[in-house]
């Protein structure tokens, strides 16, 4: 997305984001969390790309792209979900605005496309179309994330300033 600005923006862009706690920390680990992040920015520059670099041009080829990069995050870890509140706000702010009907469609068309084959895929491997979250289930543990677990008091603490506290410190 900075590709198109001065230097400077690119420079700091890239600085914030590859210079950041969070990057430094996971860069060394067989973690998701890169491969997240990596989903959602590839689905944020995809919308941002159609939607104000490319005249509008190819909407079912940008659909597939978003549509790509939420199936590759949701590959790499389920949280990707996390992401559509902000998928919908855009979509709601298009259709409030009469705009870009056709982008949002496809990409609620491509996207049942893919979750359905994915599905298939393990249907077909498995014999169970839900064996990935069975999985994930029976091998789950109780740890800093785990709040249905938890107390109330935990999770009111990490909604409340726990969170914002993390995020001024990184």
């Amino acid at each position: 997305t900075l590709y198109r600005k001065s230097i400077i923006n690119l420079i700091i862009g890239l600085g914030i984001t590859l210079f950041s706690g969070w990057y430094i920390f996971y860069s060394d680990k067989l973690m998701p969390d890169i491969y997240i992040a990596f989903s959602m920015m590839m689905t944020l520059f995809a919308i941002h790309r159609y939607k104000y670099q490319t005249a509008k041009k190819n909407p079912l080829l940008y659909a597939i792209w978003v549509s790509s990069a939420l199936l590759f995050g949701f590959l790499a870890k389920e949280t990707i979900i996390l992401i559509i509140p902000l998928l919908a706000y855009l979509f709601v702010i298009d259709i409030i605005n009469k705009r870009d009907y056709k982008f949002w469609i496809y990409i609620i068309i491509t996207g049942l496309i893919m979750l359905i084959g994915y599905f298939s895929v393990i249907q077909w491997l498995t014999g169970d179309f839900l064996q990935r979250f069975n999985a994930i289930v029976e091998n789950s543990y109780i740890n800093m994330c785990s709040y249905d677990k938890q107390s109330t008091a935990i999770l009111l603490k990490r909604l409340f300033y726990d969170f914002f506290k993390m995020m001024s410190r990184q």
